[in-house]
């Protein structure tokens, strides 16, 4: 019971932990949902994380200038940290060089972290132009 009463665990941060959970639980599922059907239609997974990285950092350009502190902890945070994945990225760029598709694992890294920057721009571009 003492950690309750200490200033690490007060009602406002375990909120805040439980909404950050959530959102990431739902990113996750997504994020996962979206993996199966690229296995499904035969698209190679580490397009699927192209994918999502790209999405997600457009939400998060989206979201950022818009979102209250609670919905920022379960959009941002939660859902876009859960649905986004770098390990994934990491491994897979290292088992395109493994595997010999040098091309490939360049053209996947590049992409990734540009497209990933430029969608983050477009996202707050995008929400400048709904806010005002």
């Amino acid at each position: 019971m003492f950690l309750l009463h200490t200033n690490l665990f007060t009602v406002k941060m375990i909120k805040s932990l439980l909404l950050v959970g959530a959102g990431g639980a739902l990113g996750s599922i997504v994020r996962y949902a979206v993996s199966l059907l690229f296995v499904h239609f035969a698209i190679g997974s580490h397009w699927a994380t192209l994918l999502v990285n790209v999405v997600g950092s457009f939400l998060i350009g989206l979201l950022l200038p818009v979102l209250s502190n609670g919905a920022y902890l379960f959009a941002v945070v939660g859902f876009c940290g859960g649905f986004t994945t770098f390990s994934t990225f990491s491994s897979q760029a290292l088992q395109l060089f493994q595997s010999g598709e040098r091309v490939t694992a360049v053209a996947y890294m590049a992409l990734s972290v540009v497209v990933s920057i430029l969608m983050v721009l477009a996202g707050m571009y995008v929400a400048g132009k709904l806010v005002k």
